[in-house]
């Protein structure tokens, strides 16, 4: 038994090398379900299943994932079933510390279908900076990491933003705990409005960030987890650049990159996030809307702006969107003042939902 033991955890080493050498071989793309999937909602599995086929039509062949639970587990099977190449499963983390349990405990069981882990996304960010998730520092991150690493034999790591692995605060952390580094940088988030330059920005970024690495630890694989460009706002003015053809130039720019450098990204998103709503242009990064039609990037005829989505934003039968979220997030607050989590949906009718954000 010790022998048999030996020779998986063996197997699961060897083959987690070959998905580090083959990283930034594939094509990847972050997924989360389409259609009216939200956190705290249990996914179907044919519309999963459907997702994964109209992603892999689009070629990728790589697939980012965020949880585990909800039924998210059942992604890296039906990936691989399907075609996909390798999965990097993610676990989300938070400050509901059950939840971190249970979804760490899931994530292990997949150790047959996943290629890697990810483990936290922007746990340190909304720690040390956004002053959010008070119980989850770098401690409990880097043995949650551990946990993964030594259960599974898999290469892990974790995901924040790119300031934080070129900052002498955490840079030396994120390099020493992760077998890939996998930051984040959205050039619009930044404050680039041009999507030319956008790509430019973002294979800086990369740059600075592999002369780190190389400083610290050579050799270890680098991929960028989120690179995309929103298609929409909820600002009207601010469509004058998020818009399809911009998306659309800014990743032919960024694939050209990609071609003629070392640079390597993860295509962020697979589809339309509704429910995403810290940002006017939240809910917009998909390659595909919600309803998995392709947009101009991906050889969509590309729908009227603002069309896609048939919003009723002013109604009480509606669902409530910025520039009312700030609102909301009172409210929450007042009516779950020691509540943490990410919201409560209350159902105003059918298929109508006010989120309301808790903390």
């Amino acid at each position: 038994m010790i022998r048999l033991c030996l020779l998986l955890f063996w197997l699961s080493f060897a083959s987690g090398k070959d998905f580090l050498k083959n990283l930034d071989s594939l094509r990847w793309v972050a997924f989360s379900p389409a259609g009216n999937w939200q956190p705290g909602q249990n996914a179907s599995i044919e519309s999963l299943r459907v997702d994964l086929e109209s992603l892999y039509s689009a070629q990728f062949r790589g697939i980012v994932t965020y949880g585990t639970l909800f039924n998210l587990d059942s992604i890296p099977n039906l990936a691989k079933r399907i075609g996909f190449s390798s999965v990097i499963v993610g676990v989300w983390l938070d400050n509901d510390t059950f939840h971190n349990r249970l979804s760490l405990n899931k994530a292990i069981a997949l150790r047959d279908w996943a290629d890697g882990y990810c483990v936290g996304n922007e746990v340190l960010f909304r720690r040390y900076y956004l002053g959010l998730d008070p119980l989850i520092d770098s401690i409990y991150l880097r043995e949650a990491i551990r946990l993964v690493r030594e259960s599974t034999g898999k290469p892990t790591t974790t995901s924040e933003p790119f300031f934080l692995y070129l900052n002498d605060t955490f840079k030396l952390f994120l390099c020493q705990n992760s077998d890939f580094l996998f930051p984040i940088a959205n050039p619009t988030d930044n404050g680039l409005r041009q999507p030319e330059a956008g790509a430019f920005w973002v294979k800086g970024i990369f740059e600075a960030i592999r002369r780190v690495r190389d400083s610290l630890i050579p050799q270890r694989p680098l991929l960028l987890k989120e690179s995309g460009w929103p298609t929409h706002s909820e600002i009207p003015s601010e469509t004058t650049w998020a818009n399809e053809r911009n998306q659309m130039r800014y990743f032919r720019t960024l694939e050209s990159l990609r071609d003629t450098s070392l640079l390597r990204f993860v295509w962020f998103e697979g589809f339309d996030q509704f429910w995403k709503r810290d940002a006017p242009t939240q809910p917009y990064w998909g390659l595909f809307d919600k309803r998995r039609r392709r947009k101009l990037f991906l050889g969509g005829t590309g729908l009227k702006e603002g069309k896609r989505e048939e919003r009723k934003k002013k109604t009480l039968g509606g669902i409530f969107y910025w520039p009312y979220s700030q609102l909301y997030d009172l409210i929450g607050r007042l009516l779950f003042p020691k509540k943490i989590s990410n919201g409560v949906y209350f159902q105003l009718g059918k298929r109508k939902k006010v989120f309301l954000k808790t903390f």
